[in-house]
């Protein structure tokens, strides 16, 4: 899901051991001044002189969505063993899935058990400040000149804002290349064929006009399987509705973006914005419509892609973009359905 998804998402990666950030570069350890050679001279390093520098093992956990059954197939996976041998690492990894990352992760750090490197939605919130002030994460080097790739990776405006007294205390995860491409990331997939056996003839542009497909979906009840209309994740699908009328209220899914807008004098919630009634009117409509999947709220992992796949609903809302829901469906139902699925941004007219 990871469309409408998200805006810049951020995850917070544990700085592991100083030691191995060093061990990559020719500088030294000990000072971070890049050492010099006289011009004249000639530096060679033997093979011995540089596997001297990787001889003790280390052994890296790592705590990321399916990471388990990534690792299963390390012997299989060519660029695992070149960085395994070349570096002596090893990952050992540290199940979350996306239902309870956030609650582990907390728990490890109340318990001082937190996995080498991970990933959560924490930057800009109280509990990322807690970390940094309680040492529970340490910073990155100020000068990652020796790092090139990550330092050009982290120059970018809207990732160096993240950075607390001039320091990064994780890496920023970009969702895209540019946050222009955010506009894309909540897609909403429906079954074209099912609309047009129910008689609808233009695809929908507007709210209004997809509720109207919608519901001449689910009357027509086609291979009557009796399916929902829209369906989705709590976390994402009320994003599709927000865009009505207060996109600010839209949510990464994390629970910890919230924006804040200035109205009458203050500052509130963006949430709470006057914006927010057509928006609130709206998904009223649509759920006393019965458009929308009634058991959404208890959805969670994949139910939703396999409700949609199987046939039990007639749309669903899906972040990350249009590739990675199309892959996802196309997983599940096992057909060809570039034919009978089609995406629209909508749009209040």
């Amino acid at each position: 899901m990871k469309m409408l998804k998200k805006s810049l998402t951020f995850s917070m990666l544990a700085v592991v051991f100083a030691t191995s950030l060093s061990a990559c570069s020719s500088k030294s350890a000990d000072t971070g001044v890049a050492s010099t050679t006289p011009t004249n001279e000639v530096v060679t390093t033997s093979p011995n002189a540089e596997a001297s520098k990787y001889k003790d093992p280390i052994e890296i956990s790592l705590a990321l969505w399916d990471v388990e059954s990534g690792l299963a197939k390390s012997k299989d996976d060519a660029i695992y063993q070149l960085l395994s041998k070349k570096f002596n690492v090893t990952f050992k990894p540290v199940g979350i899935t996306w239902d309870d990352y956030a609650q582990k992760i907390n728990l490890w750090a109340a318990s001082d058990s937190l996995p080498d490197i991970f990933s959560i939605d924490a930057i800009g919130t109280p509990t990322f400040y807690n970390w940094v002030n309680q040492g529970v994460v340490k910073p990155l080097p100020k000068d990652l000149s020796k790092y090139q790739n990550l330092s050009k990776y982290l120059d970018v405006n809207d990732i160096q804002a993240t950075k607390i007294n001039g320091q990064f205390y994780g890496v920023p995860r970009r969702t895209y290349p540019s946050l222009d491409y955010n506009a894309n990331d909540r897609v909403i997939f429906y079954r074209w064929d099912w609309a047009q056996a129910a008689g609808v003839t233009k695809e929908p542009n507007t709210y209004d006009e997809f509720k109207d497909m919608m519901v001449k979906i689910v009357n027509a009840n086609p291979e009557g399987k009796k399916p929902v209309g829209l369906t989705g994740l709590p976390k994402t699908a009320p994003d599709v509705l927000w865009t009505y009328s207060n996109p600010l209220a839209t949510s990464d899914g994390s629970g910890a973006d919230s924006k804040w807008v200035k109205e009458e004098g203050k500052y509130i919630p963006a949430i709470f914005s006057k914006n927010s009634i057509p928006t609130l009117k709206l998904a009223r409509d649509w759920f006393s419509s019965g458009i929308v999947d009634k058991d959404l709220p208890l959805l969670k992992g994949e139910q939703h892609y396999e409700k949609f796949a199987s046939g039990k609903a007639a749309a669903i809302v899906v972040s990350g973009g249009y590739i990675n829901g199309y892959k996802n469906i196309r997983k599940l139902r096992k057909i060809d359905l570039t034919r009978c699925i089609r995406t629209r941004n909508l749009r209040k007219l």
